[in-house]
């Protein structure tokens, strides 16, 4: 398996129990690998219009949130240190950064170890979406790295469309729906069906968002995720903004196609995995191998072995293998609050062994700092854009959704 999708992985995996500075480096080190050769060069594609030479640019990406044809931009454009450089510098900055974001991936990966043991070892899904006979000990699992089954996992943004299916689904009474085959989601009552909207889903089709919500409605271990009994509307509005959706899919020797709907529950520190549907190619049908499964944030940091920065308190800094990528990628942030804010740019973080850069190291102001988003850029009277991510203006995607574009 490509090195790309298990760090993008592994993103997904630590995203959801840690603060920002905890996955930065990771996060950072899978968009500059899903955008490099394996030489450490910038990938580059052949320029599509009134190109006779077929001359090459840097890859582009749509950044934008929805991913709909918007703004195009190259990783040169996305990360602020590459920005402006050309030629040889550009060519040496970014061959700096794709050597700390190999640093980072090699600190999960033991080089004696076969690549099939070292992704499985951290591949929660496994421990997520199972099934093991208690007499036979037989396992079965859907994860990164099973015989004959290709997996992807799809990252769901919250866009409008996504927001309208989960109060969609908040909104259904389960006995409207008992009797749909989840196949007929024309075949629901009229007035409950008006409240569907249709949209540009970002699931690979409608259809299938429609399959997964009638499915949602019935099944439980879905459907109490959206059961907010004595809750104001401000409360419910809130709770279902703090829920996310994750699909793997996965796809066997015969071309069925398997979808896993996982729910990330921010406010609860939960993971669910709600159920598995399978698509044969001209119809969606219920996978019953694996049970519905909810597992804490804390279960799965114990099972990626509690991977954390390390924090030096008599030296005030953060230690972890390439973390100075942050600061290699000219990420700024801000500390403090309203009128006490600080802002701090890569020289105020980084630390030094006289004058040589650690790269292993920055300072522990950034534990209680913020990633400098658009409005810090105003207040501060500052030049440019930080990285080009949700983070900075909600306007652009997430990074690991950049990372995903990239491959």
């Amino acid at each position: 398996m490509n090195c790309k999708y298990f760090i993008l992985l592994f993103t997904y995996i630590i995203i959801t129990y840690c603060e920002y500075v905890d996955f930065a480096s990771e996060e950072l080190a899978a968009l500059i690998l899903a955008a490099a050769n394996p030489d450490g060069s910038i990938a580059t594609e052949i320029i599509p219009e009134n190109n006779p030479k077929n001359e090459t640019r840097p890859i582009t990406i749509d950044v934008s949130s929805l991913g709909r044809g918007g703004e195009l931009m190259s990783i040169q454009q996305i990360i602020p240190s590459l920005r402006n450089l050309e030629g040889d510098k550009l060519n040496k900055k970014f061959k700096e950064l794709y050597d700390l974001a190999n640093r980072v991936y090699n600190r999960f990966i033991d080089p004696a170890a076969d690549q099939v043991e070292n992704i499985n070892g951290y591949d929660v899904l496994r421990y997520i979406i199972f099934n093991e006979d208690e007499k036979t000990g037989a396992f079965d699992s859907i994860g990164l790295c099973n015989n004959d089954v290709k997996t992807r996992i799809m990252f769901v943004p919250n866009d409008s469309a996504i927001t309208m299916m989960k109060h969609f689904i908040t909104n259904a009474e389960y006995d409207d729906f008992v009797d749909i085959d989840i196949n007929n989601f024309d075949k629901i009552n009229k007035k409950i069906k008006s409240s569907w909207q249709s949209d540009q889903f970002n699931l690979p089709s409608e259809e299938l968002s429609k399959v997964l919500t009638l499915k949602c409605i019935q099944t439980y271990a879905c459907k109490f995720n959206f059961m907010f009994e004595d809750k104001s509307e401000e409360e419910i509005n809130n709770q279902i903004n703090n829920i996310s959706f994750n699909i793997i899919e996965t796809t066997d020797k015969n071309n069925n196609k398997y979808y896993s709907l996982l729910i990330n529950k921010d406010i609860d520190y939960q993971i669910i995995y709600a159920f598995t549907i399978k698509y044969d190619g001209n119809k969606y049908s219920t996978d019953e191998r694996f049970p519905a499964r909810l597992v804490d944030y804390n279960d799965i940091g114990k099972t990626v072995e509690q991977y954390h920065m390390n924090h030096n308190e008599e030296n005030n800094e953060i230690e972890r293998d390439g973390i100075n990528l942050i600061a290699a990628c000219g990420i700024d942030f801000v500390v403090g609050k309203d009128n006490d804010k600080q802002y701090l740019l890569p020289e105020d973080y980084i630390t030094k062994d006289g004058n040589e850069i650690k790269m292993d190291f920055v300072k522990d102001i950034l534990i209680t700092a913020n990633f400098a988003n658009n409005k810090d850029f105003k207040t501060f009277n500052k030049n440019g854009k930080n990285l080009i991510c949700d983070r900075y203006d909600i306007s652009y995607a997430t990074t690991k959704m950049e990372t995903k574009r990239f491959i």
